[in-house]
């Protein structure tokens, strides 16, 4: 279903979204897949190339509709892969990543991920 998630075609990119966001609606399952949608995840998004940028974009849509269902510790791990992607210079990819962070419900409890957040975007806004 992953791999189906960030297919080309997008009635069956959907049609797997849809799947997984109800599979993970079942808290068991959301402990046991937590690991697969990480290592997926970290795999997609370190395989990002600019040239290449589609199954990054349709990752980072994917997270965001998924993310506040995930397992807590694949949480932080997301968030550390994701907050590599606009490093890429690639503008949309950039901004799909920090859509991903617009989700509230993504750093329920987590006040580390608002500390790197925090300390990232004081670091982007000193530059720019």
């Amino acid at each position: 279903m992953l791999v189906t998630s960030v297919d080309a075609k997008p009635k069956t990119r959907k049609k797997a979204v849809d799947v997984l966001d109800q599979v993970l609606d079942n808290a068991a399952a959301a402990e046991r897949s937590g690991a697969a949608v990480l290592k997926f995840a970290t795999t997609v998004l370190r395989d990002c190339r600019q040239d290449n940028v589609h199954p990054t974009l349709y990752l980072l849509e994917l997270l965001k509709k998924i993310a506040a269902k995930v397992p807590h510790v694949t949480k932080k791990k997301l968030c550390e892969a994701i907050l590599r992607l606009p490093s890429l210079g690639h503008a949309v990819v950039t901004v799909c990543s920090f859509n991903v962070f617009g989700n509230k419900s993504l750093f329920d409890g987590h006040h580390l991920v608002h500390k790197k957040l925090a300390i990232f975007f004081n670091y982007l806004f000193c530059f720019t």
